[in-house]
């Protein structure tokens, strides 16, 4: 009967610790989750006008998302964490989440991180980085030509260019 009593309080006591884990689990859980807010915010530029396409990123994470098509964007972060705004030919804006929870972006023109691309058969490259020939015809001089075939409109007009003549052969 002794023995009894003894396993009864144990199996007692097994319960009660596994309540008593399921219940601190749930709370720190519900902890964690209650960091995390849901940002949202429009992304313009100087003249008013929706972005779409902007990167949104939480700096020091991969977490990230992209403007809507009307500029607008959703994304899930702590209060302190800072996001970082990036789109081609803009500055990079950076925003620190404090208690406001809906943003209002405005991105300014970045003239000096444009540079001209050469877009080449294979790729793209700077144009300050193009080491090897290119020819550049600009379509007034190709226009003077009276022809429809592409190769004698360029034959004398770029380097390397041969004007084929096609011709049908009957057997």
């Amino acid at each position: 009967m002794e023995e009894y009593k003894q396993t009864n309080m144990i199996n007692r006591a097994k319960k009660l610790f596994k309540v008593s884990l399921i219940i601190f689990m749930c709370s720190f859980y519900n902890t964690i989750n209650a960091q995390q807010k849901t940002i949202t915010g429009v992304i313009t530029d100087d003249t008013n006008m929706p972005i779409p396409g902007v990167s949104i990123i939480i700096k020091g994470t991969t977490t990230g998302t992209q403007s809507d098509f009307d500029g607008n964007f959703t994304i899930k972060a702590a209060k302190g964490d800072t996001l970082q705004f990036s789109y081609i030919g803009m500055k990079t804006v950076s925003k620190l989440i404090e208690d406001s929870f809906e943003l209002s972006i405005i991105m300014k023109f970045d003239a000096v991180s444009l540079d001209e691309i050469v877009v080449v058969g294979y790729g793209t490259q700077k144009k300050s980085d193009l080491i090897s020939s290119v020819a550049s015809v600009k379509t007034e001089e190709m226009m003077k030509v009276a022809t429809s075939d592409v190769g004698e409109m360029l034959r004398g007009k770029a380097a390397g260019v041969r004007g084929y003549t096609w011709r049908w052969r009957s057997r």
